[in-house]
């Protein structure tokens, strides 16, 4: 990748590997992006199962759930992303990370992909990273914008 497309891989490729893991089946996978402490973006990727109340960034064991920090591009679960890193390489890094979770194959939860695959437009129109919510703040946005929140998020998550 190359102009702007290259500024922005290290919040692209890690929502579209995500993406990808949904088009390969795998549609019980969630995606929480944030903005951390120190400032810097951060995905949580967890099988929905994971999540208290299938929605949320409350995870019921970290060892079943992927954290990527912008801080720590070019590492991306595990891979050492390069040139020609694609996002097939990226969800495989992904699903291997996660443990192979069978609960996410079956899921069958259209709604939340269709969901997922809108945010992913939007983030790309605003050439901005989704976020969740941040250290001082709560609330989907992207690209200083509220967006919808996915099918089921909790009024009260943060």
């Amino acid at each position: 990748m190359s102009g702007p497309d290259e500024t922005h891989r290290w919040w692209r490729l890690p929502l579209a590997a995500v993406a990808r893991l949904h088009e390969r089946g795998h549609t019980g996978i969630r995606a929480i992006p944030h903005d951390g402490p120190v400032g810097y973006w951060r995905l949580l990727v967890s099988p929905a199962v994971n999540l208290r109340g299938g929605t949320g960034p409350d995870v019921r064991s970290i060892d079943d759930a992927s954290y990527h920090s912008a801080g720590a591009w070019p590492e991306l679960f595990g891979l050492e992303v390069g040139p020609r890193t694609t996002v097939d390489d990226a969800a495989d890094a992904l699903w291997r990370r996660l443990g192979e979770p069978r609960g996410c194959t079956y899921h069958d939860d259209e709604e939340y992909v269709a969901w997922y695959a809108a945010l992913l437009r939007h983030a790309d129109r605003a050439g901005s990273p989704p976020t969740a919510f941040g250290e001082y703040s709560s609330g989907w946005t992207c690209g200083g914008r509220p967006v919808d929140p996915p099918p089921g998020w909790a009024e009260d998550a943060p």
